[in-house]
């Protein structure tokens, strides 16, 4: 079998990409991850389109010059819906995979379908467009949450203001009758306990982050650019935009008991 022992490139506006690194780690344990969150410039989900892009070209020109990473993960929903195709198109010899079409996937058994995003999630249709492309002709509601990735970056889950900010969204959703939620921005699932009470056991919760893994992992082995398990534990970098009060506390919510071995560089 051939090998790659490259690291993966994963990336996210901010600190909610870790949920997508959690499973990662999960289902790829022998392989090694540059993680870049822009916490300095996040959230990116109430921000101008052409802006959000020229932040893209230049996180992906670091993982892919700087760290020459084998493959991209898009570990942030906004940015897999409007700058997917560029990002295919510039690296068009690395497997980019992004959060999006696995997330809708694992929903195409709903009778009905919500899904939480940002504003700029929802504004562009991505998820409702790959929903349908996939064969789901199922009732399709989308509501937009633009506070819930700020309250995550700013440390706010767990608190009482957040279960409230959250039911206030939920409550939307459930409006709508549907029976299954996508969770559209990779920050919620820390949200999860809060969802989770607010809708009362009346939704089944995707979680987008586990599929993406299962995504990522089929990928490597189809390219057969696994790294080789018989090396030496991998060691992981996480690279920040600016410092951030609340990675550190997402860190330990997100790994729980698995400790990896990871450096992490602040670069503002």
């Amino acid at each position: 079998m051939e090998i790659d022992n490259r690291p993966i490139g994963v990336f996210d506006s901010g600190v909610g990409g870790l949920t997508v690194v959690r499973e990662i780690f999960g289902q790829l344990p022998d392989e090694e991850i540059v993680y870049f969150g822009d916490t300095g410039r996040a959230p990116y989900g109430n921000m101008d389109t052409e802006e959000i892009r020229a932040f893209v070209r230049q996180i992906c020109g670091f993982l892919v010059d700087e760290r020459d990473v084998k493959a991209i993960v898009i570990a942030c929903n906004t940015i897999d819906a409007l700058c997917r195709d560029e990002l295919t198109e510039a690296y068009d010899s690395l497997p980019i995979v992004g959060v999006i079409e696995p997330g809708c996937m694992a929903a195409l058994t709903a009778l009905s379908v919500g899904l939480m995003a940002t504003q700029a999630s929802v504004d562009s249709g991505a998820h409702e467009k790959t929903f349908r492309s996939q064969g789901g002709n199922q009732p399709f509601y989308a509501v937009a949450c633009p506070t819930l990735a700020k309250l995550v970056e700013d440390g706010g889950m767990g608190k009482p203001e957040a279960l409230e900010e959250v039911s206030r969204y939920v409550g939307q959703v459930l409006e709508k009758e549907v029976d299954t939620l996508i969770l559209g921005c990779t920050h919620y699932p820390i949200l999860i306990p809060e969802i989770e009470k607010a809708a009362g056991g009346k939704l089944r919760i995707v979680n987008p982050a586990i599929a993406t893994a299962a995504s990522l992992k089929n990928i490597l082995e189809l390219r057969g650019i696994k790294r080789d398990g018989h090396l030496k534990p991998p060691r992981h970098e996480f690279v920040l935009s600016k410092a951030s009060d609340a990675f550190g506390t997402i860190c330990i919510a997100m790994f729980d008991n698995y400790v990896p071995d990871i450096s992490i560089h602040i670069l503002g």
